[in-house]
């Protein structure tokens, strides 16, 4: 297991595994509750919306993937946004879910901030003197942190 997430709800548990698939789970029984969702390949990051009613996930190909919970169809919502060219390393997603933010693997020091309805870019590129290790927004969703393997840590609009 890669990555776990709590709905927000605190009913179901969503788990990530490198065998490329998220499994839901019902909190309090600990049963499985759907079918596992296919990936193309590693699930290294999941994140519910604030209303628990959808999962999006990220994968070592670069892609994130939007899904609707509850997923007794393991409906995959649209396709994949193509967000990064290396490994999704981690996911965030704002207060009222509305934008997510990502940061990957990959040597071009970046973290990313996207519309989760239309899938695009939201402002510019975060970058980075050095590899991006980790992402937050703040609690109003105003604002991103963003932190670096060198210790450095940036405030976004």
């Amino acid at each position: 297991v890669w990555t776990v997430a709590y709905s927000p709800n605190g009913t179901k548990i969503a788990s990530g595994v490198e065998g490329c698939t998220i499994s839901i789970w019902n909190a309090a029984t600990g049963k499985q509750q759907t079918q596992p969702l296919s990936h193309g390949k590693t699930v290294c990051s999941i994140v519910w919306s604030p209303d628990s009613r959808r999962i999006i996930s990220a994968c070592n190909d670069g892609q994130i993937h939007f899904w609707s919970a509850p997923v007794a169809s393991g409906a995959q919502l649209g396709s994949p946004l193509q967000a990064h060219f290396d490994k999704i390393n981690l996911l965030a997603i704002s207060p009222n879910g509305e934008l997510i933010a990502s940061h990957g693997a990959s040597r071009d020091h970046t973290a990313r901030v996207w519309s989760t309805s239309t899938r695009k870019p939201f402002g510019r590129v975060l970058q980075h003197a050095d590899r991006v290790s980790t992402i937050a927004f703040s609690p109003d969703g105003q604002h991103v942190v963003t932190g670096d393997v060198q210790n450095t840590i940036f405030l976004w609009d």
